[in-house]
């Protein structure tokens, strides 16, 4: 095909290489412009061959990336928006736990204050029945201690009043006064 173009653009150029008909009077040489068709059909060839199809092929490429970026983006971001859910509901989930673990300690700690307030009442009880006890041991010492001491005063006036001639009448008055005081 290209043969017959050329062909026929030799015979339509006299042998002058000038055109002839109306394509020679706009000035145009017809085998200069066919030369350079030719030309730029190896050219378009050549490009689309080794620069055009490779360069759509990159673009396509390319444009496939670009769209699994931006699905792998929106896939990202409703991943971003459930784990902010499960965040969310994690942390009111903890917040939850800490305060039934606070109120817990709370009625721990008062369960607490009762068994110690208690126990301290118990201890308080004991060691005022103990100091009340250790209190009558004393008393009861003491009075032992004042009976001891009266009986050997007792002992030593009468010694002594016995030891000056009493008569016999002051004795018995004694005596009688004695007996009456212990009954």
């Amino acid at each position: 095909m290209l043969i017959e173009i050329v062909h026929a653009a030799t015979e339509a150029v006299g042998e002058t290489g000038a055109a002839t008909g109306p394509i020679g009077t706009l000035g145009i040489n017809l085998k200069l412009f066919i030369a350079q068709l030719i030309n730029f059909a190896v050219i378009l060839l050549v490009l689309w061959r080794w620069a055009y199809r490779p360069l759509l092929r990159i673009m396509h490429e390319r444009q496939k990336t670009i769209a699994e970026g931006l699905d792998n983006a929106k896939k990202i971001e409703t991943r971003l928006g459930e784990t902010e859910q499960e965040y969310r509901t994690k942390i009111n989930a903890a917040k939850k736990e800490a305060i039934a673990i606070i109120e817990q300690g709370k009625t721990d700690a008062a369960a607490r204050a009762a068994t110690m307030k208690k126990k301290a009442e118990e201890d308080m009880q004991a060691l005022l029945a103990s100091a009340r006890a250790h209190i009558n041991a004393e008393k009861d010492a003491s009075l032992r201690a004042v009976r001891e001491h009266a009986a050997a005063l007792i002992t030593e006036t009468v010694r002594r009043v016995v030891s000056e001639k009493m008569s016999t009448k002051e004795n018995e008055e004694f005596i009688r006064s004695v007996l009456k005081k212990e009954v």
